[in-house]
This record gives C-alpha cells, sequence and structure tokens, in this order.
C-alpha cells in the first residue's frame, strides 16, 4: 500500500512540473498582450494626469505673476511716499526761519503755463484763513502771491506773469532792484545800474519791502546780464529759485496775529 502511494506521489509530482511550466509559458505569452490592453488605459490616466499638471502649473503661475505685480505696486507706492515725505519735510524746513507766519500746506489743483497768464490754483481758500496777498513757497523760493481767495481754493499770481512786480535785492552786493515776470517761466531784474558789479549766478532775495514778502527770502537766480546802449540800467534775466511748473505742495503764508502784551 505504501508502495502505490509512493508511485502516486512520484506522478503527481511529475505532471505537477509540466502543468507549472504550462502556467509559466502562458503567463509569459498573455503578459505583453495585457500590457498592451492596459496601455489605452495608462495613456488616458497620464494625459489626464499631465493636463491636470499643466493646469495646476498655469493656475500657480497666474498667482506668482499676480503676487510680483502687487509687489511690484507696493514698492512703487512705498518709494512714492518715500519721496512724498522727503518733499514735505524740506517744504516744512523752509518755514523754520519765519516764525512771524504760520504756514498751511497746499496742492496745486491747476497750473496755466501761458506766456500772458501765469498762475497756480490751490485747494485752499478762506475756510482755511487764507486771504489776498499772501506769499506762497515752495521748498526752493518764492513762487508768487495770492489774488482771488475763495472759501476752498485760491488762485496765485506767479512771480513770472507780466503783471508781477516784487521788491527785490542782490544778496551778494546788497543792491535794490525790482524782480517783473516776463512769462514763459522767466523774470527779469529791473533798475540794476549799469555801474553795478552784478553778475551770472548771484542770488535775488525778497527785500521786505512792500510788506507782502518776507525779507531775505531766495526768489530768483541770475542767469544773463547784458548791456544797452544809451541806458543806465542793465539787461538782467532770471531763473525762478522755485520749481514753478513741477511743485504740487506748496506752502500760503499766514502772518500770525501780533500780541499786545499790557505791563
Amino acid at each position: 500500500m505504501a508502495f502505490i502511494f509512493s508511485i502516486l506521489l512520484m506522478l503527481a509530482d511529475h505532471y505537477g512540473r509540466y502543468t507549472d511550466m504550462l502556467r509559466l509559458g502562458l503567463t509569459t505569452l498573455i503578459q505583453p498582450l495585457e500590457q498592451v490592453a492596459n496601455y489605452p488605459q495608462q495613456l488616458s490616466q497620464w494625459l489626464t494626469h499631465r493636463q491636470s499638471t499643466t493646469e495646476a502649473l498655469a493656475l500657480e503661475n497666474q498667482k506668482l505673476r499676480t503676487e510680483n505685480l502687487l509687489l511690484k505696486n507696493q514698492i512703487q507706492s512705498l518709494s512714492h511716499y518715500q519721496q512724498e515725505a522727503k518733499r514735505l519735510e524740506k517744504l516744512l524746513g523752509t518755514s523754520a526761519s519765519l516764525p512771524d507766519y504760520q504756514p498751511q500746506i497746499a496742492n496745486v489743483s491747476f497750473y496755466s503755463h501761458r506766456p500772458q497768464a501765469q498762475f497756480l490754483e490751490i485747494d485752499k481758500g478762506r475756510q482755511e484763513g487764507i486771504q489776498p496777498q499772501q506769499p506762497v513757497v515752495d521748498a526752493y523760493g518764492i513762487m508768487g502771491q495770492t489774488t482771488l481767495v475763495m472759501p476752498w481754493s485760491s488762485r496765485v499770481l506767479l512771480i513770472t506773469d507780466p503783471d508781477s512786480q516784487i521788491p527785490v535785492r542782490i544778496r551778494r552786493t546788497g543792491q535794490r532792484g525790482m524782480l517783473t515776470g516776463i512769462g514763459h517761466d522767466q523774470t527779469r531784474l529791473d533798475f540794476i545800474p549799469s555801474s553795478s558789479s552784478v553778475k551770472t549766478g548771484d542770488l535775488i532775495e525778497t527785500s521786505g519791502l512792500g510788506q507782502v514778502f518776507p525779507a531775505g527770502y531766495p526768489i530768483a537766480e541770475v542767469t544773463a546780464v547784458r548791456t544797452l546802449p544809451e541806458s543806465p540800467y542793465l539787461l538782467i534775466l532770471a531763473q525762478p529759485t522755485a520749481k514753478i511748473s513741477l511743485s504740487y505742495k506748496v506752502l500760503v503764508l499766514v502772518k500770525k496775529p501780533h500780541r499786545n502784551f499790557k505791563k
């Protein structure tokens, strides 16, 4: 009995090997076919994944561009505010030597650059205590004086307007004259004798006569000196020290009321 059982085991083992070999052969044959059959599905999955990745990258790229644009805008805004702070600091610094005046900061809302009508309009008026014939300056010098004053705005006659005449003096020599506007953002210094030693580059300042402008405030710089035949006076051209056509923030110099002290 044991002998017969041993023979059966040998036969099962023998045919089992053939069965395994057959199974291996079929598996080897079928595997490429299965791969080919699965290829469309794999390709579809790969394309879907690629499209999703491309869309995600596109969204990320758009997000980065937006963030970059916002950062650039913030940098520009920061730079603008820094420059604005510097301008205001310089502008307010010009009033430190004027204890008799209470400066009012104003914004330029309109600028007329016509040769025969040179004026500004500012956003301050009677409601802020502005009155006619008050000096208007920027960080570099005298710009003009208020003329027409309305409740919330004022017109400023520029020193370059032909109707503008301001008593001045040459800082280096002390000679007095009259600064007259000639349009085109230019001025002329009148009534300086031909014997004067005035020269190009001399600074012209307010004399304080006329009681409109404070004395000693820079107003123009001599750019040309010419001798006129048969004239006792020189022809002197001068460039305003103020940035007439560039300044958009100015100071209106409002005189402080005098206090009467009783003994």
